[in-house]
Formats: C-alpha cells, structure tokens, sequence
C-alpha cells in the first residue's frame, strides 16, 4: 500500500468516527480534527510522490543572477587586499565607474567582472580605467590618487589632463 492511500484509508477511517452518532459530541469533533490532519497528510505526501525533487523539492540556495557584476580589488597597505563588500546592485559597471570617479576605494588594483548565469569571469581593469576617465574628462569629477594610480596603471600612460583631488 502506498503512503498516499495509507493516509487516506485512515481519513475515511476517521471520518467514519467522527459521524458515529453512539460516540459523544467532543470525541465527534476529535475524530473530525483527526480526519481533517489525514486528509492533510495525503495530500502532501501526493505532492511529494509526484514532485519533481531536483526543482521543487531542493530550490536553489544562489539567486538567480541574470546580469555582470563587477568588483574592485583594493589596495590597504599593510593591511592588505580585499574584495570591499557591496551589495548586487552596487555592482553594475555604471556604478562601479561612478564609484571610482568618486574615490570610494582607497587604491584600487583591478576589477573583476562575472556573469554566474553564463558562466564567466575576467579582469576589466583596462575597460573601466578608459571609462572612469572618460567620465572625469567629461566634466563629472576629479581623480583622487588612487584612482588616479588605477586608470593610469592599466591604460599606461600618465593622466595629466585629468584634476586630481
């Protein structure tokens, strides 16, 4: 016998009890709880017979990321490198760019970018140095030193055209 006709043998067993006018009003009400519980309880186990357990039973712990997110290496001296933490829609390229047109990182080494969804990851440091000084150049800020350090280091030559701050 398979669990889900187990379970409902046992609701219509419960049932039967439950409408057995020889049997007080509050073992009645019981017995309806308990029909109602196996009732429940085969219609899960239903659920769990006929699902497909590699999607609905085990969802995936990672989000779905369906965009490149980009992420600065920084630079902090004798305390070393990191990754700083930001959260995903801090990690678009615009944003990054923006970021370090700023001076958000303190000396920044390279930028990373992936895509999980297809399945890549590169360095981009050269792609976004040209853009973060485009943007500069374009009348959106100044270069701190790092950044400055950054974009000169990766499109190799010296940025003197660009205020540094």
């Amino acid at each position: 016998m398979r669990a889900v006709e187990y379970a409902l043998a046992h609701a219509r067993q419960s049932e039967r009890r439950a409408t057995d006018l020889s049997l007080p009003k509050d073992v009645r009400a019981q017995w309806e709880e308990v029909a109602s519980a196996w009732k429940l309880a085969a219609k899960q186990i239903g659920y769990f017979e006929h699902a497909d357990t590699k999607t609905e039973l085990a969802p995936s712990i990672v989000p779905a990321i369906s965009h490149t997110h980009y992420m600065v290496l920084d630079d902090f001296g004798d305390y070393g490198c990191l990754f700083q933490e930001r959260r995903e829609h801090e990690t678009s390229e615009e944003t990054v760019i923006r970021h370090l047109a700023e001076g958000q990182f303190n000396n920044p080494l390279r930028v990373l970018a992936f895509n999980a969804e297809e399945g890549w990851s590169r360095d981009v440091s050269s792609e976004i140095a040209d853009k973060v000084l485009r943007k500069v150049e374009g009348g959106h800020g100044a270069l701190t030193s790092g950044t400055r350090a950054f974009v000169e280091r990766h499109l190799g030559f010296s940025v003197e055209m660009a205020d540094v701050s």
